[in-house]
């Protein structure tokens, strides 16, 4: 009975590392990273009721709608992995070249493991990859990271071996089907590998995956199709990467992902991972903690989402958009409405909140034994750390304490025997707000958020103007006081002395990049913007970006000046520099991709679309998602006129952003990253601007070359 054949079994294989930004979390733990894409995968078959296995037969078993009829296709989940991370939990864009290409002896850059899943080790010490093994993540090693990377190199050409035998007929092993790239090293560490799956050896293996430089580099260096709703991975979890990937997989093989289905084969029963992978777990070494910037970096959804909703009071609720000062430097309106509750809330109760929580649960496994913080000590210790100035930074700092105070009084009270029900009080709202009280009465909440709105108004090009002076002295104002009398000042006269020595703009450049912006554009406060200095930032935004600063500085710098913004200011300068000079820019180059590709492409007797895939998937996601940006890099590498039309896109974009003050975000839809801004037509401007000379720059360089 055709019933009764066995399924057709795809398996995968995942290559890459912990990445470049860490704006993600659960990229410091790899073996939950990869025993979740595992369990996602198990879930992609040919119907509803399928089994990995191929016990299940999807619905068509009692032969009445003739699906038994067919083979049934199931995913046995990941085949092979080589993964690596770093051991502090920091990312790859600080780590220099020299301190990460592969090299077998000596010490070289910082400590980092390498993960594998399918690799058996020989008697010889070699690692090899193996067909038909059950799934389990092994640490193969520890070490410096040129060591690291040269063993992993290593491995992937044995799995470049695996790859290349894994569709010969006759084979027992499950197909190798797709491959999943998260910030893999294309040139180098994983070249054999990615040379396999060329299709012009008959192989062509879609690619899903996550590091937008990495998979760039992959379409453009292999030819190899990007597929599903690959791209960057900010702000993401573990979970919501290994479900697309797997929903991405399952339309490409034209199968099914269902997120309900629990998978009982491939090392896992339901939701947990069996017995014997439990205790693998437990004996891997520790993952490191997450930093304070990827925490910060993951707190993205809940900045965009009070820019959104405070966006949205302003128009349908009434009450407009006025100029106020910076509310780490006056007071709230004392008003009871409930808009303005609901506004309070969204502007000072949410990020500190979210912070908090992001921290604590994060940092809480290195230094405490219990998995999760109680909930009301969360948020007695955000309700407590808010008051009188609380921002995202003091939520990231008194989240972080809480695990080490919470940590420390559960040793008190079971060294004198305190009950289980005042142990419980203690740590479910003492802790909480002991710290938030702590942050509160010691002066450094207030502290911190007065460091939030000087770096907002250095970056907004505003004067720095110390405001507690005018207060009342009381003890938790003491610190604050402090840094208002020293740093304020020295911040002053550099403003005073950089106007003074930079030139104007013109007259006539004025009028044309100046002209009358809405009421909440600009402000009394607003120092005048030198000439060419929004050029010159745009092309150093451009730049950075490529060179690794874009996830240490830029992006936080844009959450740091969202935080607490004042009234009808939610939105960033930085953002709108992000969505035009970034953002805009790759999806023009894109465009012009996909009107007129590159002539060296035309010419190769066979292609897989890996240009074309990239560039329909950079230009999809540019304009509805507001990210990827990395897919426009090697278009750049390879054309000096397309990297000279990004530059000056990104210069003469800036240039309009910052003389008008305009205020957005990217990571949105292009029209409501225009809708939400402050200056929509400036915005709308700026983003036209961009598109037309990056897409007229690459139309012509793809023209002649």
């Amino acid at each position: 009975m055709a019933a009764s054949e066995p399924p057709e079994r795809h398996s995968v294989v995942l290559i890459g590392s912990s990445g470049g930004g860490t704006a993600t979390l659960g990229h410091t733990d790899p073996v939950e990273l990869l025993t979740t894409v595992h369990r996602e995968l198990l879930r992609v078959g040919d119907g509803i009721a399928f089994a990995s296995d191929g016990s299940a037969d999807g619905g068509g078993g009692d032969g009445k709608d003739g699906g038994a009829a067919r083979r049934r296709r199931v995913c046995v989940g990941l085949s092979h992995a080589i993964f690596v991370s770093l051991r502090d939990g920091s990312g790859f864009d600080s780590v220099k070249e020299e301190e990460w290409r592969p090299a077998a002896g000596g010490p070289g850059g910082p400590t980092a493991a390498l993960y594998a899943v399918g690799f058996e080790q020989g008697a010889t010490g070699d690692w090899k990859a193996i067909n038909g093994q059950p799934f389990r993540v092994t640490l193969v090693k520890e070490g410096p990271l040129t060591q690291i990377n040269n063993l992993a190199q290593y491995m992937d050409v044995s799995l470049s071996e695996t790859i290349s035998r894994s569709n010969w007929p006759n084979s027992s092993a499950p197909s190798i089907s797709a491959m999943i790239s998260m910030s893999s090293e294309p040139t180098a560490i994983h070249a054999a590998s990615l040379g396999a799956c060329n299709p012009l050896d008959g192989v062509d293996l879609p690619i899903v995956g996550s590091g937008g430089t990495s998979l760039s580099r992959i379409a453009s260096l292999y030819d190899l199709r990007i597929v599903g709703n690959s791209g960057g991975s900010v702000a993401s979890t573990t979970l919501t990467k290994a479900r697309r990937w797997a929903r991405g997989l399952a339309e490409e093989w034209g199968m099914i992902y269902d997120a309900n289905f629990a998978p009982t084969g491939g090392g896992l029963v339901g939701e947990r991972a069996d017995a014997q992978l439990e205790a693998q777990t437990s004996a891997v070494s520790e993952s490191p903690v997450p930093t304070m910037k990827s925490i910060l970096e993951a707190a993205l959804p809940a900045f965009l989402f009070v820019c959104l909703a405070l966006r949205l009071l302003d128009t349908w609720a009434g009450g407009g958009m006025e100029n106020t000062r910076l509310p780490a430097q006056g007071d709230e309106q004392r008003e009871h409405s409930p808009t303005s509750m609901i506004r309070f809330a969204l502007r000072h109760l949410v990020p500190v909140t979210t912070c908090c929580i992001l921290a604590a649960t994060s940092r809480s496994a290195s230094v405490s034994n219990q998995p999760n913080e109680d909930q009301s000590t969360l948020l007695m210790e955000a309700v407590s750390t808010h008051y009188n100035g609380g921002s995202a930074l003091a939520g990231l700092v008194s989240g972080a304490l809480v695990p080490v105070v919470l940590s420390k009084t559960s040793r008190l009270c079971n060294r004198y025997h305190v009950t289980a029900t005042m142990t419980n009080i203690l740590c479910g709202g003492g802790v909480g707000m002991l710290v938030g009280m702590t942050m509160h009465l010691s002066g450094i909440a207030r502290s911190l958020s007065l460091a939030t709105g000087a770096v907002r108004s250095l970056i907004r090009w505003r004067r720095v103007i110390p405001f507690a002076s005018e207060l009342p002295l009381s003890i938790s104002d003491l610190l604050s006081r402090a840094l208002e009398t020293c740093l304020f000042p020295e911040l002053q006269r550099m403003q005073e002395q950089c106007t003074r020595m930079i030139p104007h703009t013109p007259a006539l450049l004025q009028s044309m990049l100046s002209f009358k912006a809405p009421e909440g554009g600009c402000s009394l406060e607003s120092l005048p913007v030198p000439t060419g200095l929004g050029f010159l930032f745009g092309c150093f935004f451009v730049y950075g970006s490529k060179i690794g600063l874009y996830h240490s500085l830029f992006l936080p710098a844009i959450l740091l000046e969202m935080d607490s913004a004042s009234k009808g200011e939610e939105a960033s300068l930085l953002g709108a520099i992000d969505e035009c000079t970034l953002v805009m820019v790759c999806s023009g180059i894109c465009a012009a991709n996909l009107i007129l590709p590159p002539q060296g492409k035309k010419s190769e007797k066979k292609s897989g679309g890996g240009i074309a895939s990239l560039s329909w998937q950079a230009l999809k996601t540019n304009i509805l998602c507001g990210d990827f940006i990395e897919a426009a890099y090697p278009s750049m590498e390879r054309s000096a006129m397309v990297n000279g039309a990004a530059y000056l896109a990104a210069g003469l974009s800036t240039e309009v952003l910052l003389q008008r003050r305009v205020l957005s975000t990217a990571y949105l839809p292009l029209p409501l990253s225009i809708w939400i801004s402050n200056d929509r037509w400036g915005m709308a401007i700026a983003s036209s601007v961009t598109f037309a000379v990056s897409f007229l720059g690459t139309i012509a360089s793809n023209a002649v070359c």
